[in-house]
């Protein structure tokens, strides 16, 4: 009975995998970054706007019918904020590794991402965590490249980001399965 369980288990993950295709893909996004603090109430100002490029690349991405599952990295580079009273808060240069979904609905998409990550301050020698995760809209205009609506969430140091954005993907397009 064991043996007949394995094998029957063995059957239905090779026939899931044979449906499965390798789709990696890079997106370019630029963002607005509205910064909160959380941590200081007497804080003059709360928050801080700057302004973000970011850049991911998914090599661990698999297709499944319209669901995506993917794996990969994400560069950030973030601007120091506008000043505002002859203070400004820095920007920094972020590395992050992410793990995704999608789901899709003909020519659009619905993503979510979460990852975690490092992150350097500009002319300063100082390192700091963080944890982010987005939301993502695609709209498909040919089957390797989508117009992506992205919206992050990043919280570090007592701070919490939202970076509202628009970007290109480029996938690379499914084999044929003949």
């Amino acid at each position: 009975m064991k043996r007949l369980f394995l094998l029957l288990n063995l059957l239905l993950i090779t026939a899931s995998l044979s449906a499965a295709s390798w789709t990696p893909d890079v997106k370019a996004y630029a963002s607005a970054v509205f910064s909160i603090n959380t941590a200081d109430d007497n804080d003059r100002l709360p928050s801080r706007t700057a302004f973000a490029l970011n850049i991911e690349a998914s090599p661990l991405a698999v297709s499944f019918s319209s669901h995506r599952l993917s794996s990969g990295l994400r560069l950030s580079i973030t601007s120091d904020s506008l000043e505002y009273m002859n203070t400004t808060l820095l920007g920094s240069d972020r590395l992050s590794v992410f793990i995704g979904y999608e789901k899709a609905f003909g020519h659009l998409a619905i993503g979510v991402d979460a990852g975690i990550g490092l992150a350097l301050v500009n002319r300063q020698d100082i390192m700091y965590a963080f944890l982010d995760s987005s939301l993502t809209l695609a709209w498909q205009l040919a089957s390797c490249f989508s117009v992506n609506f992205r919206t992050g969430f990043v919280y570090y140091r007592q701070r919490f980001e939202i970076q509202p954005g628009i970007g290109a993907c480029l996938i690379l397009p499914p084999g044929d399965r003949k």
